[in-house]
Protein backbone atom coordinates (compact mmCIF):
# COMPACT_ATOMS: atom_id res chain seq x y z
CA UNK A 1 0.00 0.00 0.00
CA UNK A 2 2.85 2.40 0.83
CA UNK A 3 4.55 1.75 -2.51
CA UNK A 4 1.23 2.21 -4.30
CA UNK A 5 0.68 5.61 -2.63
CA UNK A 6 4.28 6.61 -3.35
CA UNK A 7 3.82 5.70 -7.01
CA UNK A 8 0.66 7.80 -7.21
CA UNK A 9 2.34 10.73 -5.48
CA UNK A 10 5.06 10.91 -8.12
CA UNK A 11 2.46 10.47 -10.88
CA UNK A 12 0.43 13.43 -9.59
CA UNK A 13 3.58 15.47 -8.97
CA UNK A 14 4.92 14.88 -12.49
CA UNK A 15 1.56 15.83 -14.02
CA UNK A 16 1.43 18.90 -11.79
CA UNK A 17 4.91 20.06 -12.79
CA UNK A 18 4.38 19.46 -16.50
CA UNK A 19 0.90 20.98 -16.77
CA UNK A 20 1.09 23.52 -13.99
CA UNK A 21 3.08 26.67 -13.43
CA UNK A 22 4.69 28.65 -10.62
CA UNK A 23 1.28 30.14 -10.01
CA UNK A 24 -0.13 26.64 -9.57
CA UNK A 25 2.40 26.07 -6.78
CA UNK A 26 0.93 29.06 -5.00
CA UNK A 27 -2.56 27.66 -5.61
CA UNK A 28 -1.59 24.36 -3.96
CA UNK A 29 -0.30 26.27 -0.95
CA UNK A 30 -3.51 28.34 -0.93
CA UNK A 31 -5.58 25.12 -0.89
CA UNK A 32 -3.55 23.86 2.06
CA UNK A 33 -4.03 27.16 3.88
CA UNK A 34 -7.81 27.22 3.35
CA UNK A 35 -8.42 23.74 4.73
CA UNK A 36 -6.02 24.38 7.61
CA UNK A 37 -7.97 27.49 8.58
CA UNK A 38 -11.45 26.10 8.05
CA UNK A 39 -11.28 23.72 11.06
CA UNK A 40 -10.81 26.81 13.24
CA UNK A 41 -14.09 28.24 12.02
CA UNK A 42 -15.74 24.93 12.90
CA UNK A 43 -14.56 25.21 16.50
CA UNK A 44 -11.45 23.01 16.49
CA UNK A 45 -8.90 24.81 18.65
CA UNK A 46 -5.83 22.63 18.03
CA UNK A 47 -3.61 23.55 15.09
CA UNK A 48 -3.60 21.04 12.20
CA UNK A 49 -0.55 18.78 12.11
CA UNK A 50 2.25 18.96 9.55
CA UNK A 51 1.15 15.55 8.21
CA UNK A 52 -2.34 16.92 7.63
CA UNK A 53 -1.01 19.98 5.78
CA UNK A 54 1.28 17.91 3.56
CA UNK A 55 -1.67 15.64 2.78
CA UNK A 56 -3.63 18.68 1.59
CA UNK A 57 -0.92 19.48 -0.96
CA UNK A 58 -1.14 15.89 -2.16
CA UNK A 59 -4.95 16.15 -2.44
CA UNK A 60 -4.68 19.35 -4.48
CA UNK A 61 -2.37 17.67 -6.98
CA UNK A 62 -4.75 14.71 -7.13
CA UNK A 63 -7.74 16.93 -7.89
CA UNK A 64 -5.66 18.78 -10.49
CA UNK A 65 -4.80 15.44 -12.12
CA UNK A 66 -8.29 13.94 -12.21
CA UNK A 67 -10.46 17.01 -12.72
CA UNK A 68 -8.72 17.63 -16.05
CA UNK A 69 -6.82 20.74 -15.00
CA UNK A 70 -9.91 22.63 -13.78
CA UNK A 71 -9.28 26.17 -12.60
CA UNK A 72 -8.16 26.97 -9.09
CA UNK A 73 -11.56 28.25 -7.92
CA UNK A 74 -13.14 24.91 -8.75
CA UNK A 75 -10.50 22.84 -6.94
CA UNK A 76 -10.43 25.25 -3.99
CA UNK A 77 -14.07 24.35 -3.34
CA UNK A 78 -13.48 20.58 -3.48
CA UNK A 79 -13.44 19.32 0.10
CA UNK A 80 -10.47 17.03 0.82
CA UNK A 81 -11.33 13.63 2.21
CA UNK A 82 -8.80 14.04 5.01
CA UNK A 83 -10.66 17.18 6.14
CA UNK A 84 -13.87 15.15 6.19
CA UNK A 85 -12.15 12.38 8.15
CA UNK A 86 -10.35 14.56 10.71
CA UNK A 87 -12.89 17.33 11.28
CA UNK A 88 -16.21 17.25 9.45
CA UNK A 89 -16.93 13.68 10.60
CA UNK A 90 -17.15 14.94 14.19
CA UNK A 91 -19.91 17.32 13.14
CA UNK A 92 -21.89 14.84 11.03
CA UNK A 93 -22.16 12.30 13.89
CA UNK A 94 -19.91 9.79 12.10
CA UNK A 95 -18.11 8.84 15.30
CA UNK A 96 -21.39 8.53 17.21
CA UNK A 97 -23.61 6.82 14.66
CA UNK A 98 -21.45 5.98 11.66
CA UNK A 99 -21.46 2.32 12.68
CA UNK A 100 -25.14 2.17 11.68
CA UNK A 101 -24.01 2.65 8.09
CA UNK A 102 -20.51 1.12 8.11
CA UNK A 103 -21.68 -2.10 9.76
CA UNK A 104 -23.54 -3.77 6.91
CA UNK A 105 -25.50 -6.06 9.22
CA UNK A 106 -26.72 -3.16 11.36
CA UNK A 107 -27.65 -1.01 8.38
CA UNK A 108 -29.58 -3.82 6.68
CA UNK A 109 -31.46 -4.56 9.89
CA UNK A 110 -32.33 -0.90 10.40
CA UNK A 111 -33.53 -0.49 6.84
CA UNK A 112 -35.44 -3.78 6.72
CA UNK A 113 -37.20 -3.18 10.06
CA UNK A 114 -38.34 0.23 8.80
CA UNK A 115 -39.74 -1.14 5.57
CA UNK A 116 -37.05 -0.09 3.08
CA UNK A 117 -36.19 -2.45 0.20
CA UNK A 118 -32.87 -4.24 0.61
CA UNK A 119 -31.43 -7.22 -1.29
CA UNK A 120 -33.02 -10.58 -0.49
CA UNK A 121 -30.54 -11.69 2.17
CA UNK A 122 -30.19 -15.44 2.72
CA UNK A 123 -28.16 -14.94 5.87
CA UNK A 124 -24.92 -13.94 7.48
CA UNK A 125 -22.08 -16.46 7.48
CA UNK A 126 -20.07 -16.32 10.68
CA UNK A 127 -17.64 -19.16 11.08
CA UNK A 128 -19.28 -22.39 9.99
CA UNK A 129 -22.85 -21.21 10.53
CA UNK A 130 -25.27 -19.11 8.48
CA UNK A 131 -27.58 -16.92 10.60
CA UNK A 132 -30.78 -15.20 9.50
CA UNK A 133 -30.29 -11.43 9.17
CA UNK A 134 -33.36 -10.37 11.14
CA UNK A 135 -34.21 -13.02 13.74
CA UNK A 136 -30.62 -14.33 14.04
CA UNK A 137 -31.74 -17.96 13.84
CA UNK A 138 -29.69 -20.61 11.97
CA UNK A 139 -30.50 -20.95 8.25
CA UNK A 140 -30.82 -24.35 6.61
CA UNK A 141 -28.93 -23.73 3.37
CA UNK A 142 -29.73 -27.24 2.13
CA UNK A 143 -33.25 -26.05 1.26
CA UNK A 144 -31.93 -23.49 -1.22
CA UNK A 145 -32.36 -24.30 -4.95
CA UNK A 146 -29.16 -25.77 -6.36
CA UNK A 147 -29.04 -23.40 -9.34
CA UNK A 148 -29.57 -20.23 -7.27
CA UNK A 149 -26.89 -17.60 -7.80
CA UNK A 150 -25.72 -16.02 -4.54
CA UNK A 151 -23.84 -12.75 -4.21
CA UNK A 152 -21.49 -12.81 -1.23
CA UNK A 153 -19.71 -9.77 0.18
CA UNK A 154 -17.41 -9.57 3.14
CA UNK A 155 -18.93 -8.20 6.32
CA UNK A 156 -15.89 -5.99 6.89
CA UNK A 157 -15.05 -5.39 3.24
CA UNK A 158 -15.27 -2.27 1.10
CA UNK A 159 -15.04 -1.29 -2.58
CA UNK A 160 -16.25 -4.76 -3.55
CA UNK A 161 -13.02 -6.42 -2.46
CA UNK A 162 -13.53 -10.15 -1.91
CA UNK A 163 -17.04 -10.25 -3.40
CA UNK A 164 -18.04 -13.56 -4.99
CA UNK A 165 -20.92 -15.12 -6.91
CA UNK A 166 -21.42 -18.73 -5.88
CA UNK A 167 -23.95 -21.57 -5.72
CA UNK A 168 -25.51 -22.74 -2.41
CA UNK A 169 -23.28 -25.82 -2.26
CA UNK A 170 -20.21 -23.54 -2.26
CA UNK A 171 -21.13 -21.61 0.88
CA UNK A 172 -18.98 -23.92 2.98
CA UNK A 173 -15.91 -22.97 0.95
CA UNK A 174 -16.09 -19.32 2.09
CA UNK A 175 -13.17 -18.73 4.43
CA UNK A 176 -14.18 -15.30 5.76
CA UNK A 177 -17.40 -13.94 7.21
CA UNK A 178 -19.85 -12.94 4.47
CA UNK A 179 -23.30 -11.52 3.93
CA UNK A 180 -25.02 -13.90 1.51
CA UNK A 181 -27.69 -12.46 -0.76
CA UNK A 182 -29.66 -13.57 -3.75
CA UNK A 183 -27.86 -12.28 -6.82
CA UNK A 184 -30.05 -9.65 -8.49
CA UNK A 185 -30.01 -8.57 -12.11
CA UNK A 186 -30.35 -5.15 -13.70
CA UNK A 187 -33.73 -3.74 -14.54
CA UNK A 188 -34.84 -2.75 -18.03
CA UNK A 189 -33.30 0.74 -17.88
CA UNK A 190 -29.75 -0.48 -17.16
CA UNK A 191 -30.07 -3.27 -19.71
CA UNK A 192 -31.05 -0.69 -22.33
CA UNK A 193 -28.33 1.83 -21.51
CA UNK A 194 -25.62 -0.84 -21.59
CA UNK A 195 -27.03 -2.70 -24.59
CA UNK A 196 -27.41 -5.82 -22.43
CA UNK A 197 -23.61 -5.98 -22.01
CA UNK A 198 -23.30 -5.32 -18.28
CA UNK A 199 -22.38 -8.48 -16.40
CA UNK A 200 -23.02 -7.20 -12.88
CA UNK A 201 -25.68 -5.35 -10.92
CA UNK A 202 -25.09 -1.65 -11.53
CA UNK A 203 -25.94 1.00 -8.97
CA UNK A 204 -26.17 4.72 -8.28
CA UNK A 205 -24.17 6.51 -5.58
CA UNK A 206 -26.25 9.27 -4.00
CA UNK A 207 -24.61 11.62 -1.48
CA UNK A 208 -26.96 13.22 1.04
CA UNK A 209 -26.63 15.46 4.07
CA UNK A 210 -29.39 15.63 6.69
CA UNK A 211 -29.45 19.10 8.20
CA UNK A 212 -30.52 19.20 11.83
CA UNK A 213 -30.94 22.98 11.56
CA UNK A 214 -33.43 22.99 8.70
CA UNK A 215 -34.70 19.43 9.20
CA UNK A 216 -34.16 18.80 5.49
CA UNK A 217 -32.21 16.23 3.49
CA UNK A 218 -29.94 17.85 0.91
CA UNK A 219 -28.88 15.88 -2.17
CA UNK A 220 -25.28 16.90 -2.77
CA UNK A 221 -24.38 14.77 -5.79
CA UNK A 222 -25.54 11.64 -7.57
CA UNK A 223 -23.98 9.49 -10.26
CA UNK A 224 -24.63 6.22 -12.05
CA UNK A 225 -21.91 3.57 -11.96
CA UNK A 226 -21.63 1.39 -15.05
CA UNK A 227 -19.22 -1.44 -14.44
CA UNK A 228 -16.93 -2.80 -17.12
CA UNK A 229 -18.23 -6.04 -18.69
CA UNK A 230 -16.64 -9.16 -17.27
CA UNK A 231 -16.59 -8.02 -13.63
CA UNK A 232 -19.01 -8.87 -10.83
CA UNK A 233 -19.23 -5.41 -9.26
CA UNK A 234 -19.38 -1.84 -10.54
CA UNK A 235 -16.37 -0.43 -8.71
CA UNK A 236 -14.53 -0.05 -11.99
CA UNK A 237 -16.09 1.47 -15.09
CA UNK A 238 -17.90 4.70 -15.87
CA UNK A 239 -19.57 7.21 -13.58
CA UNK A 240 -22.24 9.39 -15.14
CA UNK A 241 -23.54 12.43 -13.25
CA UNK A 242 -27.25 12.60 -12.43
CA UNK A 243 -29.08 15.90 -12.13
CA UNK A 244 -30.29 15.98 -8.52
CA UNK A 245 -33.57 17.66 -9.43
CA UNK A 246 -34.64 15.88 -12.61
CA UNK A 247 -32.71 12.60 -12.66
CA UNK A 248 -31.37 13.43 -16.13
CA UNK A 249 -27.96 11.98 -16.99
CA UNK A 250 -25.08 14.16 -18.12
CA UNK A 251 -23.89 13.93 -21.72
CA UNK A 252 -20.62 12.22 -20.91
CA UNK A 253 -19.27 9.92 -18.22
CA UNK A 254 -15.83 9.60 -16.68
CA UNK A 255 -13.83 6.43 -16.28
CA UNK A 256 -12.99 5.49 -12.71
CA UNK A 257 -11.97 2.44 -10.74
CA UNK A 258 -10.68 0.78 -7.63
CA UNK A 259 -7.89 -1.12 -9.33
CA UNK A 260 -4.22 -0.37 -9.66
CA UNK A 261 -5.09 2.20 -12.32
CA UNK A 262 -7.47 3.93 -9.90
CA UNK A 263 -9.27 6.95 -11.37
CA UNK A 264 -8.29 7.21 -15.01
CA UNK A 265 -10.36 10.08 -16.30
CA UNK A 266 -11.42 10.83 -19.84
CA UNK A 267 -13.34 14.12 -19.71
CA UNK A 268 -15.38 13.35 -22.85
CA UNK A 269 -15.83 9.63 -22.34
CA UNK A 270 -18.98 8.01 -23.68
CA UNK A 271 -20.32 4.48 -23.45
CA UNK A 272 -17.73 2.98 -25.80
CA UNK A 273 -16.72 0.42 -23.14
CA UNK A 274 -19.99 -1.30 -23.98
CA UNK A 275 -20.62 -0.45 -27.62
CA UNK A 276 -19.06 2.11 -29.94
CA UNK A 277 -22.46 2.75 -31.50
CA UNK A 278 -24.26 3.50 -28.23
CA UNK A 279 -26.06 6.84 -27.83
CA UNK A 280 -24.72 9.42 -25.42
CA UNK A 281 -26.08 9.53 -21.89
CA UNK A 282 -27.91 12.85 -22.21
CA UNK A 283 -30.77 11.01 -23.93
CA UNK A 284 -31.57 9.21 -20.68
CA UNK A 285 -33.09 10.01 -17.29
CA UNK A 286 -33.22 7.75 -14.25
CA UNK A 287 -36.73 6.25 -14.07
CA UNK A 288 -38.76 6.90 -10.90
CA UNK A 289 -36.21 9.49 -9.78
CA UNK A 290 -38.69 11.36 -7.55
CA UNK A 291 -39.65 8.08 -5.87
CA UNK A 292 -35.97 7.27 -5.29
CA UNK A 293 -35.36 10.68 -3.72
CA UNK A 294 -38.37 10.32 -1.45
CA UNK A 295 -37.20 6.89 -0.34
CA UNK A 296 -33.65 8.09 0.40
CA UNK A 297 -35.00 11.14 2.23
CA UNK A 298 -37.02 8.88 4.54
CA UNK A 299 -34.14 6.40 4.96
CA UNK A 300 -31.85 9.27 5.99
CA UNK A 301 -33.98 9.66 9.10
CA UNK A 302 -33.32 6.05 10.09
CA UNK A 303 -29.51 6.20 9.92
CA UNK A 304 -28.00 8.31 12.71
CA UNK A 305 -25.01 9.67 10.78
CA UNK A 306 -25.86 12.80 8.79
CA UNK A 307 -23.56 12.59 5.76
CA UNK A 308 -24.23 9.39 3.81
CA UNK A 309 -23.32 7.89 0.45
CA UNK A 310 -26.19 5.62 -0.64
CA UNK A 311 -25.83 2.80 -3.16
CA UNK A 312 -29.17 2.28 -4.90
CA UNK A 313 -29.88 -0.19 -7.70
CA UNK A 314 -32.59 -0.41 -10.36
CA UNK A 315 -33.16 -4.16 -10.44
CA UNK A 316 -35.58 -6.52 -12.14
CA UNK A 317 -37.29 -6.64 -8.73
CA UNK A 318 -37.59 -2.86 -8.40
CA UNK A 319 -35.60 -0.19 -6.52
CA UNK A 320 -33.26 -1.60 -3.86
CA UNK A 321 -30.91 0.04 -1.35
CA UNK A 322 -27.69 -1.94 -1.63
CA UNK A 323 -25.64 -0.13 1.01
CA UNK A 324 -25.21 3.11 2.91
CA UNK A 325 -21.77 4.52 3.63
CA UNK A 326 -20.65 6.94 6.33
CA UNK A 327 -17.35 8.68 5.61
CA UNK A 328 -17.50 7.23 2.12
CA UNK A 329 -15.54 8.48 -0.86
CA UNK A 330 -16.21 12.13 -1.70
CA UNK A 331 -13.46 12.45 -4.28
CA UNK A 332 -15.28 11.10 -7.34
CA UNK A 333 -18.35 13.40 -7.33
CA UNK A 334 -16.24 16.49 -6.66
CA UNK A 335 -13.50 15.75 -9.19
CA UNK A 336 -15.93 14.86 -11.96
CA UNK A 337 -19.10 16.75 -11.12
CA UNK A 338 -19.40 19.46 -8.47
CA UNK A 339 -17.57 20.69 -5.33
CA UNK A 340 -19.20 20.30 -1.90
CA UNK A 341 -17.80 23.42 -0.23
CA UNK A 342 -20.58 25.90 -1.04
CA UNK A 343 -23.30 23.67 0.39
CA UNK A 344 -25.21 23.27 3.61
CA UNK A 345 -22.77 20.50 4.54
CA UNK A 346 -20.18 23.16 5.40
CA UNK A 347 -22.35 26.14 6.30
CA UNK A 348 -24.34 24.12 8.84
CA UNK A 349 -21.24 23.10 10.73
CA UNK A 350 -19.44 26.39 11.25
CA UNK A 351 -19.17 27.37 14.91
CA UNK A 352 -20.50 30.63 16.29
CA UNK A 353 -17.82 33.25 16.92
CA UNK A 354 -20.10 34.70 19.59
CA UNK A 355 -19.93 31.42 21.51
CA UNK A 356 -16.21 30.94 20.93
CA UNK A 357 -14.41 34.29 21.19
CA UNK A 358 -11.09 32.85 20.03
CA UNK A 359 -12.64 32.05 16.62
CA UNK A 360 -13.04 35.74 15.76
CA UNK A 361 -9.45 36.35 14.70
CA UNK A 362 -9.41 33.21 12.54
CA UNK A 363 -12.75 34.14 10.99
CA UNK A 364 -11.48 37.59 10.14
CA UNK A 365 -8.35 36.17 8.50
CA UNK A 366 -10.30 33.49 6.63
CA UNK A 367 -12.86 35.85 5.14
CA UNK A 368 -10.19 38.39 4.26
CA UNK A 369 -8.31 35.75 2.27
CA UNK A 370 -11.28 34.12 0.60
CA UNK A 371 -13.68 37.07 0.26
CA UNK A 372 -16.58 35.33 1.95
Amino acid sequence: MFLYKLKNFFKYLLHFLINGSLKRCYFAWDYMRKYSLLPKLMGFYQHPSLKYKVSLIYVYMKYFYYSHNKDHTYILNCIPRIFNKYYLAHKTHHFDSGHEAINKIKSYRLLAKNGFPIPNTIGVKKGAQVIDLINEEPVNIETLPENLNLFCKKISGSAGVGAKIIKPNEIGTLEDDYIIQENMTNGEFIREITNEKSTMLNSMRIHTYRSLKSNKVIFLASYLKLGVPGRINDNYGLCVSIDNETGKLSKYGSEFGFTEDRFKQKPRYDIESFDNNSPLFENYSIPNWIEIKEMITKASGVIGTLFVGWDVALTDQGIVILECNSLGDIFIPQAFDRPFYNTTLIQDNLASAEDHIWIKKWKKKYYRLYNE
